[in-house]
């Protein structure tokens, strides 16, 4: 019987249980926001095209799946319990999702797991620093690379999570900043404002103006 620790506005204070199903992989990243989701699994893919067979395996979830105390227990005993390496973005610090953080820490700690809790709101948390496994160092390099945001960003937070965890990864190549306006086209990726034609008779252009969550979550498939 586990005990559960109710704080006002918290992610687990009624909801219906939930098992994802997932098995276990080297690392897992879980986050409340879609965004970060679709950056890191858009970085997994780049470095899986990178390093192929040598890219630990990845988990991921939104943290509104985990919102009952059962379902972090299942999740944890399903998935949780084999990972390498941990990372938790969180807005809101440790009153939002207190049964998961203190559960998820206790397991790493009992399990020598690399766990990285970051505040996802630009602040430090001294809170999350303590729950986490690692040094500080690191936490404020998978942060700064959270924050940035994009698949290059997010495949080198991989890397570092994996180098953290005792796993290979490769060199991570690319520019891992993001402007905040510039151009984007499907096959050149960010370019200069003006993308010449190879062609004497080049086909008319249309601009589409979109937001920059949609590079920075990897999202461009509609555009």
């Amino acid at each position: 019987m586990h005990v559960i620790f109710r704080e006002s506005h918290g992610l687990d204070e009624a909801d219906t249980p939930q098992d994802l199903r997932q098995t276990p992989a080297d690392l897992v990243v879980l986050s409340l926001s879609d965004s970060d989701l679709g950056a890191f699994a858009s970085g997994w893919r780049r470095a899986k095209a990178t390093a192929g067979a040598d890219m630990p395996s990845l988990r991921l979830a939104n943290l509104v799946a985990l919102k009952h105390p059962l379902s972090v227990d299942t999740y944890i005993d399903n998935t949780l319990h084999a990972a390498r390496g941990i990372l938790i973005r969180l807005i809101g610090g440790v009153p939002y999702w207190p049964y998961g953080l203190q559960s998820v820490a206790a397991l790493a700690r009992e399990k020598g797991i690399a766990l990285a809790i970051l505040p996802a709101d630009g602040r430090q948390d001294r809170q999350l620093d303590e729950l986490s496994t690692l040094p500080i160092s690191t936490l404020r390099r998978l942060g700064d690379l959270c924050a940035t945001g994009g698949p290059v960003a997010a495949h080198a937070a991989l890397a570092q999570l994996a180098r953290a965890a005792g796993l290979y990864a490769t060199p991570v190549l690319g520019d891992k900043a993001l402007p905040i306006y510039g151009f984007w086209a499907p096959k050149q990726g960010l370019t200069s404002p003006l993308i010449t034609e190879t062609t004497e008779h080049a086909a008319p252009r249309l601009a589409i103006t979109f937001y920059r969550s949609f590079l920075s979550a990897g999202d461009t498939s509609p555009i």
